[in-house]
This record gives C-alpha cells, sequence and structure tokens, in this order.
C-alpha cells in the first residue's frame, strides 16, 4: 500500500514540478526533502515561541558550540553593539594535517511570520567587513520573502 502512495505522490510531484523525472537526486532523498519542508514551520515555530531576541543568540551559540571543530563567540549584547555580528563562529578544518579556519558572523532574526527586514543583510555585510570574516550567515525563525531573497542576491560579499 505504501508504494501505492509514493508513486502516485511521485506523480504529482512531476506534475508540479517539484523534481524533474531525470534528477540526479535520489528518490528517497527528494521525498524526504518534501517532508522536512512540511515539518520546518513548526519547528521554526517552536523554537521562536521559547527563543525570542537574545535568547535565540543563545539558544544558536549552544548549537554551534556543540559541534566538533567549533568555536561560537557571542558578540555584543544591545542594539548596534555587535557591529553586524550576533555570534562570531569559527570552524577549524583539519586537511592533511594544515589547519584551515573558516570565520563566519552569524545575525540570528526571531521572527513570528515572513522575514521583512533587509537591515539583516546589511548588518551582515558590515560584521563580515569588521570581523574579516569569510561570510555570513543569517538564521531566522521567519519565513523568507522573495524581497529579502533578492536583496541577499544583490550583496554579493553576503
Amino acid at each position: 500500500m505504501h508504494q501505492i502512495v509514493d508513486f502516485l505522490e511521485s506523480l504529482d510531484y512531476l506534475k508540479q514540478k517539484k523534481f524533474s523525472s531525470d534528477s540526479v537526486e535520489s528518490r528517497s532523498s527528494i521525498h524526504l526533502k518534501i517532508r522536512l519542508s512540511k515539518l520546518l514551520p513548526e519547528i521554526t515555530a517552536a523554537i521562536h515561541e521559547m527563543n525570542k531576541s537574545k535568547e535565540f543568540e543563545r539558544f544558536l551559540d549552544k548549537i554551534f558550540s556543540s559541534l566538533p571543530n567549533t568555536k561560537s563567540t557571542p558578540n555584543g549584547f544591545g542594539w548596534k553593539t555587535d557591529n553586524g555580528a550576533d555570534l562570531l563562529v569559527e570552524f577549524w578544518n583539519p586537511i592533511l594535517g594544515i589547519d584551515l579556519t573558516t570565520k563566519l558572523v552569524v545575525q540570528a532574526k526571531s521572527y513570528k511570520g515572513d522575514h521583512f527586514d533587509l537591515n539583516a543583510v546589511d548588518q551582515i555585510v558590515e560584521g563580515v567587513t569588521k570581523f574579516e570574516a569569510d561570510g555570513g550567515l543569517l538564521i531566522t525563525t521567519g519565513n523568507k520573502t522573495q524581497e529579502l531573497e533578492d536583496y541577499i542576491q544583490k550583496n554579493p560579499r553576503n
């Protein structure tokens, strides 16, 4: 029975052009992405509900700090004191005995609903410059908007 439902779901996805029949991704990978995309709004809503404002930054700091070869440093506490970086996260990538480090600035935004704040992108640009980072990361509990996506694309330094 599960195979029939899976087959019908696959046909529906092809009709909706969610993926093509010549996709290089495996069927199971595509189905997993689709199922997770249904769960993600619930997960982010729960994270937002339990982690507003600075608590969201502390939550992310704990997550990054728990990753191997990673150092997370909270940065600033208050408006305009963080120079565009809520967190500074460094990843050590040991390759053939050589330690390579990647530094990211993280802007954390705990929002409900759609994320329209384009200033978050400008803050990342400021943080990357100020802290000589390799890149920036915007982590939001809000829903991405086309306006936000377009603004990010216009700022290639992010």
